[in-house]
């Protein structure tokens, strides 16, 4: 019961009802005021196809072809490693959260799965990629990375080895839709009608999003042949924003490098396709970034793509969206370290000088019968070329080496030094000294033989006899380790007589 002399019942119960009604009311009003505006923002808005890309910070890179640190032999090739490359993205991610990385593959050396493709596989793992193209070089190592369960990160938009290898058909991120495809006629690797009906229904679906920007479509293509691939799937490739794309040579050329001035990477421009195709460089000496706005000191040495098209397009009109914002930036000395990649370049190091010194203990028993004598001995008779040898870079071989400390790096010291590969040739600092440098014997062979025959020790002298050997000096002066060499002109400097 309410008593008689209580306040008024409206006034008490209804009341407080009536006040939470109009609350309700005014929040109901308010949704329907927010979803007539927003559906009035999305009719204004063009159809998502023809709304431009995101434009989304973007790092590339590939092609590191078994190069885990860069060459130090000259401050002009002194380009690349994997510690650098580390360091770029991770500072770069510092800047942009939203940073996405994506590997055009062809990250291993042919051949065996040596030490250095092992601490490239634990690189990638530590960068992460967004996505990683599963190229011809590691298609070469499936067996090993399938071994050790590192095919996490791989696409491969063939259908018929994307399942026979187990790997990623498409990558969706949160701005980019990414394929990767394979074109080489001589493997007979192509994508095929049902690769193509499946990008055409992922770009179809993609597109249905209905979003300010778009998702960019992305293809990673490893191909020798772009102009025949573009040629050939001109009309599904109409919907790909951005193609990234392995560097052209095959795996098994030498290195094309760079020359002193440093020259833009490989781009490749289709007018008539309204396409653009940006390709790693090789052995990892660059990087490609797409619209990064914050640009560390650091980074300074780089090429501005719009820059240099603008200057050199010949009354072209065609200038593609995303060059804007594109760069080539050197992976330099300048470019930095990170903690983790420090760490595994210091194991790294420790790993290949143990490699090294285990070659050593091999080798010694080949030096009681060695036929190399070293370039002191040829002084007795070849005064004037032994002093012409003293002023060549040659002589000074081995510090070149050991400044950069890859004094026991097998892969440099081989160029350092006297026949480290053959029998009795170089072996150690300790064992061989005479056969640091670059000497007599790098080009003209072992001469023991032909010492003790003119000494009348022996009769027979069974090495060959000395030739201008110009023809030796690419075995070493080919890029990435040596800029603008031109071996017409270095084999005057040494040239010499007999």
């Amino acid at each position: 019961m309410i008593p008689f002399n209580s306040r008024p019942f409206w006034l008490t119960y209804l009341a407080p009802l009536m006040a939470g009604g109009y609350v309700i009311m005014a929040l109901v009003i308010t949704a329907i005021i927010s979803l007539i505006t927003l559906a009035t923002t999305w009719q204004k808005a063009p159809h998502n196809q023809s709304l431009t890309p995101q434009k989304v910070p973007t790092v590339m890179f590939g092609d590191l072809r078994g190069y885990f640190e860069s060459c130090g032999c000259h401050p002009v090739t002194d380009l690349g490693g994997v510690e650098r490359l580390g360091a770029l993205i991770s500072r770069t991610r510092f800047h942009h959260p939203e940073l996405e990385v994506f590997s055009t593959g062809n990250n291993f050396k042919p051949g065996q799965f040596t030490i250095e493709n092992r601490f490239i596989q634990k690189a990638l793992e530590l960068i992460a990629p967004s996505a990683m193209l599963f190229g011809l070089s590691e298609m070469a190592h499936l067996a090993h990375l399938k071994s050790h369960n590192n095919l996490e990160g791989y696409l491969l938009t063939h259908d018929r080895l994307a399942r026979q290898y187990g790997l990623q058909k498409v990558v969706r991120t949160k701005s980019s839709l990414v394929f990767g495809l394979l074109y080489d006629q001589k493997n007979n690797l192509y994508p095929d009608a049902k690769d193509l009906a499946f990008m055409a229904r992922e770009i179809a679906r993609a597109k249905k999003t209905k979003t300010p920007h778009r998702k960019r479509i992305i293809l990673l293509l490893a191909t020798t042949e772009p102009s025949e691939f573009l040629h050939r799937y001109q009309d599904p490739l109409k919907a790909i924003d951005i193609i990234f794309k392995t560097y052209p040579k095959p795996l098994d050329t030498p290195d094309p490098g760079v020359t002193q001035h440093r020259p833009v990477a490989p781009m490749l421009l289709y007018p008539e396709m309204n396409k653009l195709i940006l390709s790693s460089f090789l052995n990892g000496q660059s990087v490609i970034t797409l619209h990064l706005q914050h640009q560390p000191e650091a980074y300074k040495e780089s090429l501005n793509l719009h820059s240099l098209w603008r200057a050199h397009q010949n009354k072209q009109t065609f200038t593609p969206h995303i060059m804007q914002g594109v760069l080539y930036q050197w992976l330099t000395a300048n470019t930095g370290t990170t903690p983790g990649l420090e760490n595994l370049k210091k194991e790294y190091g420790l790993v290949k000088q143990q490699r090294f010194q285990n070659k050593v203990q091999q080798k010694l028993g080949h030096l009681v019968a060695s036929h190399y004598v070293g370039s002191e001995v040829c002084q007795g008779c070849h005064q004037s070329a032994y002093e012409q040898w003293l002023t060549s870079g040659h002589s000074k071989a081995y510090a070149t080496l050991k400044a950069q400390q890859q004094h026991e790096n097998e892969l440099c010291v081989a160029c350092h030094v006297v026949a480290l590969h053959s029998k009795g040739g170089y072996t150690s600092s300790i064992y061989t000294p005479h056969l640091k440098n670059v000497g007599c014997e790098s080009c003209h062979g072992p001469r023991k033989d032909h010492v003790l025959k003119f000494h009348g020790v022996s009769q027979t002298d069974n090495t060959s006899p000395p030739t201008n050997s110009a023809w030796q000096c690419t075995k070493c002066h080919h890029p990435p380790h040596t800029a603008n060499f031109n071996q017409s002109e270095a084999w005057l400097k040494i040239s010499h007589g007999f």
